[in-house]
């Protein structure tokens, strides 16, 4: 193969099943023998992550011969006709939202870093050998600027591969830092062999303009054919995988009309999904609560669907962020649109509407954006408190500054006592919720299903013990 695409173990796992397990992965490496390790092994190694996927298919698209293989079995593959090994990075050294949080509890390198090290060991050591140019690529790739030789990298690829990747592979340039051209909706490849998760993408880009977000900077939402869709879904479940992960920033504006969903063709994409012999499930990941308040007809709709085909439960992942409005509007105003009032009434508005339909939520929440003041901490602190009964899990997550996003330059407040403080409530109430979850629904959210040991017995008393020693240390810092 003149191009081998590879990625490390924590993007090569499907977590057991489990559509958020990969959050795991962001802990310290000393729990990454017990919990992270067991969700991560074992590999799938016939399935590749969406993102080189896609990457895979414009290469071969454009003639090159190309093909995705595990970090395992990449030895085997490469050969004296070898030009190039490109991996993918999501989190290379755990400076991400999440990963960089818990670092702030434990100090030590996550699971994801460790395993990154690993892949790029073993490719170091094979380019010694073979003399091919390694082009690393994925959201995290700004992390590993000034760190290219000690990774053995030749170029850093920042953005998505279809026009530009081929370019680079075929014309190998003098420059290092490769920022790529944004294909058009028509220009979006479709992929040729199975991705982890049964992972199929809908949607590309966001259209909301959030200043800390790169995908909702990268212009309006590009949609992906309904044909092509349901080909790549079909791919996922001829090669064994019946659960299929739809892929989006707002599954719900598929094919939206001026950020407002349209029921006609959200519903048609999900029957057309559904109906495809072998598919057992299809889960949405991310979506709005301004677009579920937009369109409430849509999700009375989907609610009646799913429960038709034997859903008990539903959910996915919105963004909180803040409760501040002054942040807000500030920063993701986008975020309100069509709506006009408070940002903290139209989550509390939208979670009404979702919690009579039993759909859960696992909500973004973000300490330490730029400016962020005590009075902000507190109207956040407010909006927890509103919202404490509903079925939503909050994810703390610290501001991050991504090389190509609008806020790239910014720097993130101190994650201070006050700031520990209000994450390690979050968490606190993560964990009662999680429980009660487990004993109301079945199926992905009992929570045994996850390890062998029940992340309610296990799991919750060592993160527990973690959060109060560094809310203890801050607070007697202060």
């Amino acid at each position: 193969m003149e191009v081998i695409l590879t990625a490390d173990k924590t993007q090569t796992s499907n977590f057991r099943g489990q559509t958020y397990g990969g959050f795991y992965a962001c802990l310290g490496n000393s729990y990454d023998n017990s919990l992270a390790r067991h969700l991560i092994m074992p590999q799938t190694k016939r399935f590749m992550p969406i993102g080189l996927r896609k990457a895979e298919s414009s290469l071969i698209n454009s003639g090159i011969k190309a093909k995705s293989v595990h970090i395992d079995e990449i030895e085997k593959n490469i050969t004296k006709e070898t030009k190039f090994v490109c991996v993918s990075c999501v989190d290379p050294l755990g400076n991400g939202p999440t990963s960089g949080l818990f670092k702030i509890y434990n100090n030590e390198g996550s699971v994801l870093e460790k395993e990154f090290k690993y892949m790029m060991d073993k490719i170091k050591s094979l380019k010694a050998k073979h003399n091919f140019k390694v082009l690393a690529g994925g959201p995290g790739v700004q992390w590993l600027i000034g760190k290219e030789d000690y990774f053995g990298i030749d170029y850093l690829f920042f953005g998505e591969a279809e026009i530009t990747l081929p370019k680079i592979i075929k014309n190998p340039p003098e420059k290092k830092i490769i920022n790529a051209e944004l294909p058009k909706e028509h220009e979006i490849t479709a992929i040729k062999a199975p991705s982890c998760f049964g992972a199929v993408e809908i949607t590309r880009g966001c259209g909301r303009g959030c200043s800390f977000c790169a995908p909702a900077t990268s212009g309006k939402i590009r949609n992906v054919d309904l044909n092509q869709i349901i080909d790549e879904v079909k791919i996922n479940v001829n090669a064994g995988y019946r659960k299929v992960s739809l892929r989006s920033e707002d599954f719900l504006l598929y094919k939206n009309k001026k950020l407002i969903p349209q029921t006609d063709e959200v519903m048609e994409l999900m029957k057309s999904v559904y109906n495809i012999k072998g598919v057992s499930e299809v889960n949405p990941i991310h979506s709005s609560f301004a677009s579920v308040l937009s369109n409430t007809e849509l999700v009375d709709k989907l609610d009646g669907f799913f429960k038709s085909k034997g859903r008990k439960s539903f959910g996915f992942q919105p963004g909180i962020e803040t409760g501040s409005e002054r942040l807000i509007r500030k920063y993701m105003l986008g975020k309100k649109y069509p709506f006009k009032q408070d940002w903290s009434e139209i989550v509390k508005e939208s979670l009404a509407v979702l919690e009579k339909k039993r759909w859960v939520t696992t909500s973004t929440m973000i300490f330490g954006l730029p400016g962020e003041t005590e009075d902000d901490l507190i109207a956040t602190e407010n909006l927890i408190d509103e919202i404490k009964d509903y079925s939503t899990i909050i994810a703390p997550q610290i501001f991050v500054s991504y090389s190509n996003a609008s806020m790239k330059d910014k720097k993130t407040e101190k994650i201070d006592y006050l700031r520990i403080k209000l994450i390690n409530k979050c968490f606190r109430m993560d964990f009662k919720k999680a429980v009660k979850l487990n004993s109301s629904f079945s199926g992905k959210y009992n929570l045994r299903n996850i390890t062998q040991n029940s992340i309610a017995e296990y799991s919750f008393p060592f993160l527990n013990k973690i959060i109060n020693k560094k809310e203890e240390e801050l607070r007697k810092a202060v």
